[in-house]
């Protein structure tokens, strides 16, 4: 990916099988959230290809990729702080029903798949809380619900523990880990948070300069020489 004469992404090759969990790491600047652009349709490639189950949709625009199942969470909650829990909750469902989220005034969503999406949040007791007056962790972790009502099959996560405590983060990993073991998602993250990446406990991607420098475990990459040098530093804890 090219931008003028700078080069943000170059001979960059990543791979996630059907399933996965897996942490990019990086400094700012390394092209992570470009990555996240070019999967998306975003933006269109330079160069390269993008597959989506052994789909080419390179070029293609994001709400064609968002239809193969794809989804993708912000830094910031996109959640409707105006609704209550139950209601953000009806909206991505309305979408997955095909019909438009004005269904939701016609018909009463599946109550069985409403409490599922409200006990992988925790939020059971909050279904009729205004979303505005929930804490920045439970906003969090209602949008994560949000995609997962959309049936999104690639779950792409950027930042999802910026701004949290030290207890919200240990619970937004369980939360993530479920997405992979229990539901069976796909699922990339983008983190800073070195002790929240150890949570996680999955395979590392660090990427330096738009390029892929290591590949590996929380232990392996840690140890690598070339990522202290140009990423880790000396500290132990958030990057």
């Amino acid at each position: 990916m090219q931008f003028g004469g700078a080069v943000v992404l170059e001979n960059l090759s990543i791979s996630l099988p059907e399933n996965a969990l897996r942490c990019i790491i990086g400094p700012n600047g390394c092209g992570k959230t470009t990555l996240y652009n070019v999967v998306t349709g975003a933006f269109a490639p330079t160069s390269g290809h993008v597959f989506i189950s052994g789909c080419d949709v390179t070029g293609k625009q994001p709400q064609d990729i968002a239809r193969l199942g794809v989804a993708r969470k912000f830094q910031v909650p996109g959640i409707y702080p105006e609704l209550s829990v139950a209601e953000n909750l009806e909206v991505p469902l309305a979408r997955r029903s095909g019909n438009g989220p004005w269904s939701t005034i016609r018909n009463k969503r599946p109550r069985q798949l409403l409490d599922e999406l409200l006990e992988l949040c925790g939020l059971v007791e909050r279904s009729e809380t205004v979303v505005g007056t929930l804490a920045h962790g439970e906003k969090q972790w209602l949008e994560i619900a949000m995609l997962v009502a959309t049936d999104a099959q690639l779950i792409l996560l950027d930042e999802p523990t910026a701004g949290m405590s030290v207890i919200e983060k240990e619970s937004t990993a369980d939360l993530i880990r479920k997405l992979h073991r229990d539901l069976g998602k796909t699922v990339l993250v983008i983190e800073h948070d070195m002790t929240f990446v150890q949570l996680l406990d999955c395979p590392v991607v660090v990427m330096m300069n738009g390029a892929i420098l290591r590949e590996g475990s929380y232990e392996d990459v840690r140890a690598d020489q070339r990522v202290i040098d140009a990423y880790l530093g000396k500290g132990i804890g958030t990057c």
